[in-house]
């Protein structure tokens, strides 16, 4: 790689994916100028299956180091390797045909101050092309200054850390924007349909006891950290968290394992025990 400005870097988050994330990959590889991969499975990928792109750096963390982490590891590499922009993705979510190379050319066109830029997700519509949150998923981030920022809140470990990025960001003076026009193809997470004795019905996400500790525990510490600057948000997180609590016991057989891995996040909240989840 030259020492052009404007480089981009793509990375993506493994995490015992299905074949389906090579596809994935393809559908932006060839536009951006490296890709970075970090696996937290606890096997390592086949290296016959890095040789799409010129230019791959491949890290392996069968620990799982979380997904703050990994985006930290991705700043670093992209900041090594001079690029400007960082875009980072999810192993299931992708671009339609040439949506990636548009979305690429508008992100380089913005100004020193727009911290962080992303695409519409698709069946998520969105109000607003300045909106408070942008998911980490296809979401383009300047490496430098993200990185003179503080980069990734690696205490969360996963959820909410897009979230505490994206306010951290604003709160700093600095902005982020959305693209309209471009959508990426994104999973919400596991869904169910739920029909009623009316015929109607409606989608439910549904998340582990597990992921509910970590939603629990971080969006308090959210709140720790700007229920005074965004509380509209903050309140607007609780209550999200309280419905998805709620579909959890309502909808699934492990109610008492949900109940306990809720309390337990709370507990670890005001015990301060942030990072992975020690068994």
């Amino acid at each position: 790689m030259n020492q052009e400005i404007n480089h981009i870097a793509a990375g993506v988050v493994l995490y015992h994916p299905n074949q389906n994330w090579i596809q994935h990959v393809e559908s932006y590889v060839s536009e951006v100028d490296v890709l970075i991969i970090i696996d937290n499975s606890i096997a390592p990928i086949s290296k016959d299956l890095l040789n799409f792109h010129p230019h791959i750096q491949y890290e392996h963390y069968p620990q799982n180091i979380g997904v703050a982490a990994a985006i930290n590891k991705m700043l670093e590499a992209a900041n090594k390797l001079n690029c400007t922009w960082l875009m980072t993705m999810d192993q299931d979510s992708y671009f339609n045909k040439n949506e990636a190379k548009d979305y690429i050319s508008q992100v380089k066109s913005h100004d020193e101050l727009t911290i962080g830029i992303g695409p519409s997700i698709s069946n998520h519509p969105t109000e607003s092309n300045n909106p408070l949150i942008l998911i980490s998923s296809g979401m383009c981030i300047r490496v430098q200054k993200s990185i003179e920022l503080g980069g990734m809140k690696e205490e969360l470990f996963i959820d909410q850390v897009d979230h505490f990025f994206c306010l951290q960001v604003q709160a700093a003076g600095f902005k982020m924007k959305l693209i309209p026009n471009i959508v990426l193809q994104h999973s919400l997470g596991e869904s169910r349909n739920i029909n009623y004795k009316n015929h109607s019905n409606k989608t439910v996400y549904l998340h582990s006891p597990t992921r509910l500790y970590y939603m629990t525990r971080n969006v308090f510490y959210l709140s720790k950290h700007f229920k005074n600057t965004y509380p509209a948000f903050v309140k607007q997180q609780k209550v999200g968290l309280l419905h998805r609590i709620k579909n959890r016991i309502k909808y699934e057989t492990d109610r008492w394992e949900t109940v306990k891995m809720v309390f337990l996040g709370i507990l670890h909240f005001y015990q301060n025990k942030m990072g992975k989840l020690q068994s």
